[in-house]
């Protein structure tokens, strides 16, 4: 009686094994983003759409910015996390440094390299290895008041020598003077780096120039004095500002203004104004990149098609460079047009864990030479203190042990992660 039990289960067994049908379906592929509104409703239409094309189960799941970095830290080691995930290129030295990220592979191929704006790739690439598939991009461009300003400035002189001719108690100009990622600009037009590959370089006489500027800019009135975020948008909403520095992220809340955004000008004999550029990118974690449906997702994520979608219904500055030349004018086309052009000369965000570490050190030299604090130029060297440099930062940073809670350095949050 229990050999013919045994042998009943065991012809059991094999029939499920050969039947059509039977067998465990092909688990579906998980993506994760941060992405809200009208940015999320794209991916989620993208995702679909490869769902039902590849005949693959595709789960998407939307994280709070705020916990994105951190869910992430903690899913994907244990194999809990997605095998794909949208994420801003800044924090590709956290993620290689916690084995977070695998190369792209065949998600991002040679033969598509010619199909994304060069500037995108370079930020999805590290030590020539490429990491991700450039999605869109975020910049600080120049937006105008077309009442106050009806040609747009080339240069930030123009700015300066509208100041009394706007109208009573109205700034030529606004934007967050205090934040490095918005003084950063400035610093570049000068030929400054707030960092150099390897540590803080915010020093010398080039980043004396461009603290001497802003100072001169808020000691003027040409800009306001220590405006944050809110009061730059409050002043263009109420036509007390003519122009403000800002990124795509403002657009949504001037209803009713008549405004143009155009690239940062140049300065002077100096040079252009170059802001910091983020690039958003599909990541693949190490589960993600052993599954062939995972890299497919990847690669569909910026491909043509799913480009359009992402900028005519999300809104999204896309690497795509056929979006870009095609006939196409969607509604809201001009705005993301110009801020295309303002990313063109963008500089990518350096990916180095390093860099984390120069933003509070630069905000807080920064602050002081503002109000007056410190001068911008370096002391005489009579004078100059042994442990000090320009505008009087450290001459060296402290050491940091950056372990994976700590390199996301959650204390600082820059608006283009907005």
């Amino acid at each position: 009686m229990r050999r013919f039990q045994a042998l009943a289960v065991a012809l059991i067994a094999l029939l499920i094994g050969v039947l059509p049908g039977c067998s465990e379906p092909a688990p579906g592929i998980v993506l994760w983003h941060p992405y809200r509104g009208a940015e999320q409703k794209a991916l989620e239409t993208i995702a679909k759409r490869f769902a039902d094309e590849k005949h693959v189960e595709v789960t998407v799941l939307a994280v709070p910015n705020e916990a994105y970095a951190a869910k992430l830290e903690a899913a994907i080691p244990r194999g809990n996390g997605p095998d794909v995930f949208v994420s801003p290129h800044e924090r590709l030295g956290s993620y290689l440094s916690n084995a977070l990220v695998s190369p792209a592979g065949d998600a991002f191929p040679d033969e598509d390299v010619a199909r994304y704006e060069p500037v995108t790739v370079e930020a999805v690439t590290d030590r020539s290895v490429r990491y991700a598939v450039p999605l869109a991009s975020k910049c600080l461009a120049l937006y105008i008041d077309t009442r106050k300003l009806p040609k747009a400035p080339s240069t930030l002189e123009e700015l300066e020598a509208a100041k009394g001719k706007l109208g009573p108690g109205v700034f030529p100009l606004a934007y967050e003077a205090q934040s490095a990622y918005f003084h950063a600009p400035l610093l570049h037009a000068f030929g400054g780096r707030l960092f150099d590959g390897t540590t803080f370089a915010m020093v010398g006489p080039k980043a004396e120039a461009a603290a001497e500027k802003a100072r001169a800019l808020t000691t003027s009135g040409v800009i306001p004095e220590e405006p944050s975020g809110d009061l730059v948008k409050q002043l263009f909403l109420s036509g007390k500002a003519a122009a403000v520095i800002s990124g795509p992220w403002l657009a949504g809340e001037l209803a009713g203004v008549p405004y143009e955004v155009v690239p940062l000008p140049r300065i002077g004999s100096e040079g252009p104004m170059r802001p910091y550029l983020t690039v958003d990118g599909a990541f693949l974690t190490p589960q993600g990149s052993s599954r062939t449906e995972a890299r497919a997702l990847a690669r569909y994520l910026g491909d043509d098609a799913s480009a359009r979608e992402r900028a005519d219904t999300g809104k999204q500055i896309v690497a795509s460079r056929s979006y870009w030349t095609s006939e196409r004018h969607g509604e809201g086309r001009a705005l993301l047009e110009a801020f295309h052009a303002a990313s063109a000369d963008a500089i990518p965000m350096p990916t180095s864990l390093a860099m984390r570490a120069t933003w509070v050190p630069a905000e807080q030299a920064l602050r002081k030479v503002l109000r007056g604090m410190l001068p911008p130029r370096r002391p005489s060297r009579r004078r100059k203190p042994a442990t000090s440099t320009s505008c009087g930062l450290p001459r060296r940073l402290p050491r940091l042990r950056l372990s994976s809670r700590c390199s996301d350095w959650r204390s600082w949050r820059a608006p283009h992660t907005r």
